[in-house]
């Protein structure tokens, strides 16, 4: 039988080859070095020794073309690629190719996987020479396959359009085909394939980019069969995403009657105590008397600050309904409220009702990326929302989903879905979900922390739909959020920045240049005013008029009865 040989004269004779385009701050390189210490602990060496395995990002490196070489993922070597093309996409775990050894899979879960498979079987071939020194080898025939074929995903038809595709982990035990290179008959080629195993349509949606040369329309497509969901859209920058999970709700395709018995407004609560950063809590309160509320600002205590406003605002205080809540991130300047507010639930029961969650957590690998910060809170909300509201709607959203709340109409603009263009996790604050209302004749667009990046891919895929009437600026207008030629194509009448005001600070903020495309009247001149948090409520009855804006102290402290007699009906 013939053999790679990985250990023998004390030393290790392999090296392990990442993808040179693999950032050493992401958890795929993290793995690799992990799974070098691993080996380095079954071969006794010492890891950063020379008799320790190389972990290198060239293929063939000429200082060590010697040495058996394992492949971690897809590498620029033929032999990892030439794995990649045979296997189904639902394979993963490890194969000897020649003298490399490759371990592949779509997801940073499966190529680990692999890599345990691996050393498992190196152990079974521990020997040792006359002299008693180890030797670790492996039969060139060795293999360990394994499949999730049981994945929603995998009962969806393999994408066979465009130029190349990747599939990656799209969190909740979703997975998701990012097909790069397609025109917008893909998407009929792929939705008539879809139907062909067995798929109904649920809804559709189409978003006219009048920007865009050639194909101009955005198109998308939920589809279900049994207990899976699969969300479909093409963007007019090229791009076919396929997406499948299981357990999430469905968008409701009409609004149920309902008695008006409240006026509709906008209520922006800014924090309560003195904090030197922004923050974001926004809600509606819609014609049928109940809420949507919009992210949840910086710590537990804003959950009895929220809850205060809703009491003041709610047409029985005893009966507070939220239809839904809109979590963007899990950043930790978005969610205090949630969170403070889930922790007093039990005692809430009866007076307060959260009817839906609207979210999209990213998976495993995009959200750990260090940049991203996200790993532990998408999984605190993901209990909290499971455990404390078992009985709420759990909507996993996606490009295209519109959803109908009373007055309300929300279009979702913006996912970190959108953002995967490659089988690496993205840049900083780009797991964001951002979204469109439309709610008494005007529209408004909450953009929480969308990313430089998601702004780029929003400008070009959507165009001059961007524009609305109040716009929430990107990341509390501040840097790493907006870009220029974005918010021209916003041009808002009223900017919404979720900083405190502090002259010396906002002067700073909004002397930015993508600031400036949004209140510089010559560049925008549909300008009228922005509005900063600050530490009151700041109430915009809808349709709002710019300059007659409320403002006053929290609920909390005092609430003056003539401002309640305004916003109440």
């Amino acid at each position: 039988m013939e053999y790679v040989t990985l250990f023998q004269k004390n030393k290790a004779t392999f090296s392990i080859i990442f993808d040179k385009n693999m950032d050493m701050d992401l958890p795929r390189y993290a793995s690799a070095v992990a799974f070098r210490k691993k080996l380095c602990e079954l071969f006794d060496v010492t890891l950063d020794s020379s008799a320790a395995p190389k972990l290198l990002s060239d293929v063939g490196c000429d200082s060590y073309t010697d040495r058996t070489e394992i492949l971690w993922g897809m590498t620029d070597c033929p032999e990892a690629k030439e794995v990649f093309d045979s296997i189904n996409p639902s394979d993963y775990g490890f194969c000897v190719v020649g003298d490399k050894i490759v371990l592949y899979g779509n997801t940073l879960d499966e190529i680990n996987a692999g890599a345990d498979a691996l050393i498992e079987q190196l152990k079974q071939n521990v020997c040792h020479d006359d002299s008693g020194n180890l030797i670790i080898k492996l039969p060139k025939t060795a293999r360990q396959n394994f499949s999730s074929r049981e994945l929603a995903i995998f009962q969806l038809p393999t994408p066979k359009v465009g130029t190349s595709a990747i599939l990656c982990d799209d969190g909740d035990d979703a997975r998701m085909w990012v097909v790069e290179g397609c025109v917008s008959e893909d998407f009929d080629i792929y939705i008539a394939d879809l139907e062909k195993c067995g798929f109904a349509v649920y809804s559709t949606n189409e978003i006219r980019n009048n920007l865009s040369s050639g194909d101009k329309i955005n198109r998308y497509a939920t589809y279900t069969k049994d207990d899976i969901t699969a969300d479909v859209w093409y963007t007019v920058d090229g791009y076919l995403y396929v997406t499948a999970g299981r357990g999430f709700d469905l968008p409701p395709k009409s609004v149920k009657a309902y008695e008006k018995v409240s006026e509709t407004g906008l209520t922006i609560v800014g924090p309560a105590r003195d904090v030197t950063r922004g923050e974001t809590l926004f809600f509606f309160r819609l014609e049928d008397g109940s809420f949507f509320v919009s992210d949840g600002a910086g710590f537990d205590y804003m959950g009895d600050v929220l809850l205060a406003e809703l009491e003041k605002q709610a047409p029985d205080p005893n009966n507070i309904v939220i239809s839904c809540w809109l979590i963007s991130h899990s950043h930790g300047d978005h969610t205090g409220a949630f969170v403070g507010l889930a922790k007093k639930m039990d005692s809430l029961k009866g007076k307060v009702t959260v009817k839906s969650i609207m979210y999209n957590f990213a998976g495993y690998e995009q959200s750990r990326v260090p940049r991203q910060g996200l790993g532990n809170g998408d999984r605190n909300l993901r209990n909290i929302i499971n455990e404390v509201y078992p009985d709420a709607k759990k909507y996993k959203v996606r490009p295209g989903n519109k959803f109908d709340f009373a007055n309300m109409h929300v279009e979702v603009l913006n996912t970190h879905e959108g953002n995967i263009k490659n089988r690496y996790p993205m840049p900083r604050n780009a797991c964001n979900v951002a979204v469109k209302v439309t709610v008494e004749g005007q529209t408004i667009i909450l953009m929480a922390d969308t990313s430089p990046l998601d702004n780029v891919t929003l400008g070009k895929v959507y165009g001059d739909y961007l524009k609305c009437d109040i716009l929430e600026a990107s990341h509390h207008g501040v840097q790493k959020g907006g870009i220029v030629s974005t918010n021209l194509l916003h041009a808002p009448e009223v900017v919404l920045f979720m900083e405190l005001w502090r002259e010396d600070r906002m002067m700073t903020r909004v002397s930015l240049d993508f600031n400036q495309a949004l209140i510089d009247t010559a560049q925008n001149p549909n300008f009228k005013e922005f509005i900063c948090h600050d530490q009151v409520v700041t109430y915009l009855p809808l349709p709002y008029t710019p300059g007659t804006k409320i403002t006053m102290p929290h609920a909390a402290g005092f609430f003056d009865n003539d401002f309640l007699q305004q916003i109440k009906k």
